[in-house]
């Protein structure tokens, strides 16, 4: 598996570069020319760039023209097609919409498509949906699923360790389906990260479909002094967007970036 650190911009150099898998976004890409040439650049020596349709910053994905338009400038690996956030229905509209759009003008860029739903049921159908569609290239799954399942999450409190359960449980039902219908799973991405815990259970042939992955969790806590233990997380996550703008005139400590690189590095062993 692959992980996309995520951190402010001016320190892109610095920790980014420690992976060669990079989620980046649109709307940072037209108004950042400094973020834009970095990426390129990573595109350019062959790391794998994945354009996000930035759905979780804004509220809204971009649309197809702007979305196809800013990958084929920075020379993406990969697309995640528009989507509406919990709604498995008008997100297939906007997918299939892409589609047809991609085709149209014959990019060559793959294609991610997000499975989504209001339950951990219409997650899984809209999932196989794409697994079985032609011209979808790769999956991806959110992190934000704050939905409680009886006999997994419906008593637990932490908000933190709940998304952890609740995409234990996804991926685990993911798996038997696909066994049960003999289906080869498409690489997928997991968006985001609750605790990085998370990534230690996806060691082995059983996951080989589990791809990659992204946060900003590394930074955020590590700017925050908050260590990662071999447990994960000491306590529940910082609810913090990460601000790509608010570092401009700052200057980490040493204690900020020594704990930021260890997060890294901790992370980065249990993939």
């Amino acid at each position: 598996m692959k992980h996309g650190i995520i951190c402010p911009i001016p320190f892109l150099k610095e920790f980014a570069t420690k992976s060669n898998f990079h989620l980046i976004l649109p709307h940072l890409v037209k108004t950042h020319p400094e973020y834009k040439a970095f990426y390129k650049e990573c595109s350019e020596k062959g790391d794998f760039v994945l354009l996000d349709n930035s759905i979780f910053e804004l509220g809204y994905s971009l649309d197809k023209r702007e979305l196809l338009e800013i990958a084929e400038d920075v020379h993406a690996s990969e697309v995640v097609a528009p989507e509406v956030w919990h709604n498995k229905k008008e997100t297939i509209k906007l997918v299939e919409d892409f589609i047809q759009y991609h085709q149209k003008q014959k990019s060559n860029i793959r294609i991610l498509a997000m499975a989504t739903g209001e339950t951990e049921a219409e997650i899984i159908e809209s999932f196989f949906y794409y697994n079985t569609h032609p011209n979808i290239d790769s999956l991806g799954l959110p992190f934000t699923l704050d939905y409680e399942i009886t006999g997994v999450s419906n008593n637990v409190k932490s908000l933190t360790l709940r998304r952890v359960l609740n995409r234990w449980s996804l991926v685990e039902k993911i798996c038997a389906y696909a066994n049960a219908s003999s289906q080869t799973i498409k690489p997928t991405h997991l968006m985001g990260l609750s605790d990085a815990l998370e990534l230690q259970r996806y060691k082995g042939v059983r996951y080989y479909w589990v791809r990659s992955n992204d946060s900003s969790t590394a930074f955020v806590h590590g700017v925050n002094e908050v260590y990662y233990t071999d447990k994960g997380l000491p306590g529940e996550k910082i609810k913090q967007k990460l601000d790509f703008d608010g570092y401009n005139n700052y200057e980490l400590t040493i204690s900020q970036k020594s704990c930021i690189h260890y997060n890294i590095d901790k992370i980065l062993s249990w993939i």
